[in-house]
């Protein structure tokens, strides 16, 4: 899969493959799958949303719990990329430094726009 920007290249691939194709592998119809995906683009956008919303309030507390949560999340359905953009936010989050925090929401929203991109053609959708 080629990369879409610079960035793209120093992240690596958008999608971990193995888990993926391990998803794929207990859900041979993908009905399921697509459900998963679905859950995971809402639940995504919404915390990263909140999350947001935490850093400009300065509640480094609950912007940790946030990037943590969506790090979990994207881990679990294989969108690498993402969850290492929001561990950087949790990193930050955690280091009080919401100016770092709030300046990786873009890559983090632009990270979840390729994932699901990514996980809809895996999955011809």
């Amino acid at each position: 899969m080629a990369a879409d920007s610079p960035q793209d290249e120093l992240l690596g691939e958008p999608l971990a493959m193995d888990v993926v194709d391990e998803l794929r592998s207990i859900d041979p119809d993908g009905a399921w799958l697509v459900e998963l995906v679905s859950t995971f683009q809402k639940d995504a956008e919404e915390r990263i949303e909140a999350l947001g919303a935490a850093i400009d309030s300065g509640n480094h507390t609950d912007a940790e719990r946030l990037a943590h949560s969506v790090a979990g999340a994207s881990r679990t359905v294989g969108a690498v990329r993402v969850a290492k953009v929001a561990q950087k936010i949790r990193l930050a989050g955690r280091a009080q430094d919401a100016a770092t925090a709030r300046s990786l929401l873009p890559a983090l929203t632009h990270e979840l726009t390729v994932a699901i991109g990514a996980l809809h053609g895996v999955l011809g959708k």
